[in-house]
């Protein structure tokens, strides 16, 4: 016989062969707030980033990717 509980937005279904875990739709708009606030804490740090070495030309993308690790690194 397969139980159902909700564990933060997730739909989790155990039928003791193994447990399988839905989306539902509050947790995939969950999902693009979080990608969202993510993309803009990573453009705001870019931004600081690239003004520290006086916006030269050239380096836009390790600037973003400095940023990600930098947010990343604080986050996880």
């Amino acid at each position: 016989m397969a139980k159902k509980m909700v564990l933060s937005s997730t739909e989790i279904t155990d039928d003791s062969s193994h447990t399988e875990i839905m989306p539902t739709e509050a947790n995939i708009d969950q999902h693009i707030v979080d990608l969202a606030h993510h993309e803009e804490l990573v453009s705001k740090a870019a931004y600081f980033i690239a003004e520290h070495r006086n916006f030269a030309p050239g380096n836009e993308v390790a600037d973003w990717l400095a940023a990600e690790a930098d947010i990343f690194g604080l986050v996880y």
